[in-house]
């Protein structure tokens, strides 16, 4: 089976109000967190008890990068909307945006480790969870990777029939994470293997709704062979929403899943 439309190029959030603390909050614990206290309550590999422990390794970090990044993104989008323009026009600062002014060179000077520490522990934790799927897809006559989220969405893709009971997992995977098609890319492309030389342009989201991301643009800009533009961008609030969309759903398939392959458990 494979894909009818191009890749996706960007990932941009749905236009929100964001609330730093709250955004923190409703991640915490992550929402496979009642599928890993089942698990522990489970007969299972030590391979599936090693993801499960990565898991909640990257997943720490992952909410402690988020957190700063998403902090920044705050103070940023302030800066942008006010003491920004009294610096082009020249204006003296008011006491409040200096004050501001201060807090934004503080948080800025590990912004670029911050967001790019997402984009990394994104990737992990993505990975974790194809080692996790292996509690209730190791049983199948063929099996994906349990160590690599992108190798087994390769799996799934490249499948020529349907795979049986596990179909509705098979199918969510093919057809509902495009979003990881972005991390990808840019996590590959321009963050750990950058093949060529390009710009990064930063994004700022507006007043209200706070958000940081990068638009990643090659020098030599052409179409990819996906039919997919070959500038890429993503924000850290449309990244982690999309993983919390992601997570949510395979909580709750891995959740019954496990549930009906093992007798007695509850």
């Amino acid at each position: 089976m494979t894909r009818a439309a191009p890749a996706p190029s960007f990932l941009f959030p749905p236009k929100r109000r964001i609330n730093v603390r709250r955004e923190i909050r409703k991640r915490s614990p992550s929402p496979i967190q009642p599928f890993i206290n089942r698990l522990a309550l489970t007969p299972t590999t030590d391979a599936v008890g090693a993801a499960a422990a990565r898991f909640h390794a990257d997943y720490s970090l992952y909410l402690l990068a988020l957190e700063r990044t998403l902090r920044l993104a705050a103070v940023e989008t302030a800066y942008r909307h006010g003491p920004h323009y009294s610096r082009k026009y020249h204006v003296k600062f008011t006491a409040s945006e200096a004050k501001l002014a201060r807090r934004r060179a503080l948080l800025a000077r590990f912004g670029d480790l911050d967001f790019y520490s997402v984009i990394m522990f994104s990737r992990a934790l993505l990975d974790d969870v194809a080692g996790l799927s292996a509690s209730f897809l190791m049983r199948e006559r063929t099996t994906p990777s349990f160590r690599s989220f992108a190798r087994q969405k390769r799996f799934f893709l490249e499948l020529s029939t349907g795979y049986g009971r596990h179909e509705g997992y098979a199918a969510y995977i093919r057809s509902r994470t495009d979003w990881f098609d972005v991390l990808k890319r840019v996590r590959d492309d321009f963050v750990v293997h950058p093949q060529a030389s390009f710009l990064r342009f930063g994004l700022v989201g507006d007043k209200g709704r706070s958000d940081v991301g990068a638009l990643f643009v090659p020098r030599k800009s052409t179409v990819r062979p996906d039919g997919s533009l070959s500038e890429v961008g993503l924000t850290t609030v449309g990244l982690s929403d999309a993983i919390d969309t992601f997570l949510e759903w395979f909580g709750e398939y891995a959740l019954t899943s496990i549930g009906e392959s093992t007798p007695g458990v509850v």
